[in-house]
């Protein structure tokens, strides 16, 4: 499983080629929508869906497929809580020879940044902290 940090606004799917890097081989890719989960992440309001094709060339052994992750907010404009999935699929490998592992699918986990949200509520407490520190007179 892939974790996506919905606030990083983007995911990197990394795709290793292995077992040599003679010749040049391709593998088409494409980001699917689950539906056997609770937490179905929706294409267009959750990611941008992608597909594509890599073209592995002699020597080359590793590729980055970047998905788009949504921004969500609420009424607010504070980022809403997330905990979605979807996910992505490799297939039609070539030439023939070559084989998929596998691995030629993987489950991307979309999720609040729950360190960094923690991180500016601490940061928020400390300033009113201080505001109400400052509104004291010295000598109270």
């Amino acid at each position: 499983m892939i974790k996506a940090i919905a606030s990083e606004g983007k995911v990197d799917v990394v795709v290793t080629r292995k077992n040599g890097s003679d010749g040049i081989v391709t593998v088409e890719y494409k980001t699917e929508v689950l539906h056997e989960e609770d937490h179905n992440a929706i294409e267009k309001v959750d990611f941008m869906p992608v597909e594509g094709t890599l073209a592995f060339k002699k020597g080359e052994t590793e590729k980055t497929i970047e998905i788009i992750i949504n921004k969500r907010t609420d009424e607010k404009g504070e980022d809403i809580e997330r905990d979605e999935t979807f996910g992505i699929v490799l297939f039609n490998i070539s030439p023939a020879g070559a084989k998929l592992s596998k691995k030629s699918s993987q489950i991307i986990h979309i999720v609040t940044d729950s360190e960094s949200k923690r991180k500016q509520e601490a940061l928020a407490q400390l300033l009113k902290k201080i505001e109400n520190e400052e509104e004291i007179p010295w000598g109270q």
